[in-house]
């Protein structure tokens, strides 16, 4: 085993905890637990009049592949704060945290993710994409690169926001992944303000 504890340094083993009838790691000589949770990928499905942005990813997996903007939230961040880091490290668009608007909770579960998508209106469709990213583009549903999505199954997340776009009014959604289907549950629908 190559973890090791990180109170007292001594080498984990795998145990069946009584508690929680889970195998975890745990240290036989002062009792930390190691728990190994999902992680939070936080995303933004920005707007522009009747526009998506999508990014082709420079980063793997899906290299040059299209994707909405995101990634992985970091420790002392709010779910918001991570999401407009994103955006702005992937695509150049800077925007005010507080201007997104909840959209979808999910999770992936293959993949031991929670997943968070954001809303945003955008008034000025300047992109200047970071590194992660070979471009960065507004699409309408007509243009969008629907042949080289970077992840199978998100065409249903992503043409179901372009219905709601189009409808002017965004719900709000459950989603669960599972292997390559991906289930939405509309939570709630409220006309966009």
């Amino acid at each position: 085993m190559s973890h090791f504890c990180y109170e007292c340094g001594h080498g984990l083993e795998l145990r069946l905890l009584s508690e929680d009838a889970l195998i975890r790691e745990q240290c036989p000589s002062c009792g930390y637990t190691h728990y190994l949770n999902p992680k939070i990928q936080v995303t933004v499905v920005a707007q522009y009049r009747n526009k998506m942005l999508w990014m082709k990813r420079a980063t793997a997996p899906g290299i040059g592949m299209w994707a909405l903007p995101g990634g992985f939230m970091e420790l002392g961040e709010s779910l918001r704060e991570a999401s407009a880091r994103e955006l702005r490290e992937e695509t150049g668009l800077d925007l005010d945290p507080h201007a997104l608007r909840l959209y979808v909770l999910g999770n992936l579960i293959n993949m031991d993710q929670v997943h968070i998508l954001f809303h945003a209106h955008c008034v000025d469709p300047k992109l200047n994409p970071g590194c992660e990213a070979l471009t960065a583009q507004w699409f309408s549903e007509e243009d969008a690169p629907w042949h080289s999505l970077a992840f199978p199954g998100m065409d249903v997340g992503l043409r179901l926001f372009y219905r709601d776009m189009q409808a002017g009014q965004l719900g709000m959604y459950y989603a669960e992944q599972r292997q390559d289907t991906l289930y939405l549950k509309d939570i709630m629908k409220s006309k966009e303000s």
